[in-house]
């Protein structure tokens, strides 16, 4: 912003572009002290130019700057549940979930664990994997990792089971 009278902050507004296109709400944003903010949603990965146009008051001329934003895979929070023990011998339903931020992780989870391993199907970021534990223990570990997809970055977690003697 170029200054033709000699005030010292501007006034007027801005308007915020990605990629040439004015966003929705975004537009004639007044300055206060000199400053405008807008936050963007990008609804993709990618690389995207922003630009800010100073639309001037009478004591500035108007300009335009840009940057690039560059938006990559959103982190994930994995989360296996279960019941805390069994009896040899039962079945045992986990559940995992799978959350982001940013849109619903799909792809699979792979639950490994000492009763044997199962691959989840994610279904609207969630899905059940089945499991039998013939072997009498504490602290049985049950793994569950997501391997991500095109959007989301991969994530885990473990849950411990106990297996007690059948009557």
């Amino acid at each position: 912003v170029t200054n033709t009278t000699g005030t010292d902050t501007p006034t007027g507004t801005i308007d915020f572009l990605v990629d040439g296109t004015a966003i929705t709400g975004c537009t004639g944003i007044t300055l206060v002290s000199g400053v405008a903010s807008c936050g963007i949603l990008f609804n993709s990965m990618g690389t995207f130019d922003v630009q800010a146009t100073y639309n001037p008051d009478s004591d500035f001329d108007g300009s335009s700057g840009n940057t690039t934003q560059i938006v990559g895979q959103a982190s994930t929070v994995t989360d296996i549940t279960g019941p805390s023990w069994s009896l040899a011998g039962e079945n045992v339903t986990f559940h995992i979930t799978v959350t982001s931020i940013f849109g619903t992780p799909t792809g699979t989870v792979e639950v490994t664990s000492a009763a044997g391993n199962c691959t989840v199907t994610l279904f609207s970021g969630q899905g059940d994997c089945v499991l039998n534990f013939s072997t009498v223990g504490n602290d049985w570990p049950v793994d569950a990792v997501y391997g991500g997809d095109a959007e989301h970055l991969p994530d885990d977690d473990t849950t411990y089971h106990d297996v007690l003697s059948a009557p």
